[in-house]
């Protein structure tokens, strides 16, 4: 699966961009973390961890670490526009 694959999605001809990723760290959901990444306006990513903000790239976004016991939770998207039918 392609990078363009996991943040373009399209249902009935309307096209979303990937805006933001939760991701829980820990074993279970009544334990652990909680992280977010968000896309700023100018495309670039930013992983939100308490009072840090730290740059990320997409690809760092889209990889989950289940070694590290870290699972994408939630994942929000943004409405881009509608496309022809091809």
């Amino acid at each position: 699966m392609t990078l363009c694959e996991c943040v373009c999605v399209c249902v009935y001809m309307q096209w979303y961009t990937l805006h933001s990723v939760i991701t829980h760290h820990g074993d279970s959901l009544d334990r652990g973390h909680y992280t977010a990444c968000v896309k700023g306006f100018d495309g670039s990513w930013a992983l939100m961890n308490d009072d840090k903000v730290l740059p990320v790239t997409a690809e760092q976004v889209l990889l989950d670490n289940p070694a590290e016991k870290e699972t994408a939770y939630v994942l929000t998207y943004v409405l881009e526009t509608a496309k022809a039918a091809v």
